[in-house]
């Protein structure tokens, strides 16, 4: 098949000839490397093998896309979310040691610990126990460490160069759970920043601190010493610690926050026990159709992450407790995403169905397609077709329509074939009519003869 070739640029259309005479014209040369960059060229057209298979795969491709449109539209409609979490490490915290302000962005800043309760449990729950000072109570200090290692090797643990201490204040307060009351005590949200790797970190002690444990500034008469401690180590008393978070899409109204009973452990017998319980800081991002994403959208808050358990020898006055809770910071970050069914979500997945579909049943009945058009069969099928669409009378709409590339060749084609047909036959007929003359000159020159001979005689 031969190609017609044309140039063509912004500014109008020249021929092929014209082209080659101004081939050392700049304009000319702009014209051929614009040809070189398009990329939306005209292909003549080809024909076209198509089947029955390939017809029933366009119908299951069309299916299959139409079901995954059905499921998008649906996905939108009821508000579908989805969820990107990445957990992020957090870096050590630059922490100015007078004003303990946190310098950075997050998750490198302090963050709030959620709303705490203290239940005590079993006999250390009951009357006449519960809220009395005589036997127990709870206290509670914001402490801010320096320099954590340094202070242990050099035993300054308690010196006012290695902790500052801010007393908080626990208060009486109940739970209700389904028809339920739990009694115990309320501690609200709580700065806390850093571990205990860092140069400075704060956190946030609740100690449950026997009468005969208190300091001497108390002055609360106590019930004896052995009957408090085995209300603790004989009862199995224990502490429940719950926790106050926000879950669920709904944090970014403020609407959704339930108590979960994170913590719960029973006292040892003559040994001390301490909790670091480590909170988890968490971004929560909604993003909308548009997949647009801004600081209305966005909560920070913390989550429950672990709980380590240590236990030590028999309870001393200098450790003020039979039981301690640190709460603490972990030393990663939640970022967490919620993607509604977004505009970009929705055509990506279209489509990405539709080329599955494309790639997937198009290649199939392409294949096919072109296994069944191969052989000598199919293509004087073709040949006859286009034969018959030569030989037919076209209407004068059609007269109009400039003839392909496909069909001027092959009339140019059968053209000289009909030329060949007529000069062969031409040989032919002069052939047998110098033939016919030859036997008419042989006869005649015959009869001559004979009557030469008749004459002679």
């Amino acid at each position: 098949m031969h190609a017609v070739e044309e140039s063509f640029n912004c500014l109008g259309r020249n021929t092929k000839g014209e082209a080659k005479t101004k081939g050392k014209n700049p304009l000319a040369l702009t014209q051929n490397n614009l040809k070189r960059v398009d990329i939306f060229g005209y292909d003549e057209p080809a024909y076209r093998h198509s089947s029955s298979v390939g017809g029933c795969l366009t119908i299951l491709a069309a299916l299959f896309v139409l079901q995954g449109l059905i499921q998008l539209v649906l996905n939108a409609v009821e508000g579908q979310i989805q969820i990107n979490r990445d957990i992020m490490p957090i870096n050590e915290i630059k922490i100015d040691k007078h004003t303990l302000e946190a310098t950075g962005e997050w998750p490198d800043i302090s963050f709030k610990t959620p709303k705490l309760f203290i239940s005590p449990d079993n006999s250390i729950g009951e009357k006449p126990f519960m809220y009395n000072p005589a036997y127990y109570t709870v206290v509670a200090n914001h402490v801010t460490t320096y320099e954590s290692e340094q202070c242990d090797e050099n035993h300054k643990y308690y010196s006012n160069d290695c902790e500052k201490k801010v007393k908080l204040s626990p208060t009486k307060c109940s739970l209700k759970r389904h028809s339920n009351e739990r009694y115990g005590y309320c501690l609200d949200s709580e700065d806390v920043v850093g571990t205990y790797e860092d140069a400075v970190y704060s956190a946030v002690e609740i100690t449950i601190l026997p009468c005969h444990f208190y300091p001497s500034s108390f002055k609360q008469k106590c019930a004896p010493t052995k009957v408090i401690e085995d209300i603790f180590w004989k009862n199995y008393s224990s502490i429940s610690l719950w926790v106050n978070e926000q879950t669920g899409p709904e944090i970014l109204s403020g609407k959704r926050d339930q108590w979960f009973s994170r913590v719960y452990t029973n006292f040892r017998v003559k040994q001390w026990v301490g909790l670091e319980v480590y909170f988890q800081p968490k971004s929560y991002t909604r993003k909308n159709f548009f997949e647009i994403g801004n600081v209305s959208n966005n909560v920070k808050f913390s989550m429950y992450e672990k709980h380590t358990v240590r236990v030590g020898v028999k309870p001393q006055k200098h450790s003020r407790g039979f039981m301690k809770f640190y709460v603490r910071s972990s030393s990663s970050a939640i970022e967490e995403t919620g993607v509604v069914s977004t505009f970009t979500t929705f055509y990506s997945a279209f489509g990405g169905m539709i080329s599955f579909a494309a790639f997937f049943f198009g290649k199939i009945a392409l294949l096919y397609n072109y296994s069944s058009s191969l052989g000598q069969k199919q293509m004087d099928v073709i040949k006859s077709k286009l034969s018959s669409l030569g030989r037919e009378k076209v209407s004068p709409m059609k007269m109009e329509r400039k003839p392909s590339l496909a069909s001027r060749l092959f009339a140019k084609e059968k053209s000289n074939e009909e030329l060949l047909q007529k000069r062969i036959m031409n040989e032919r007929r002069q052939s047998t009519i110098r033939l016919e003359k030859r036997k008419m000159e042989i006869q005649r020159m015959k009869m001559t003869n004979e009557k030469n001979l008749v004459d002679e005689k």
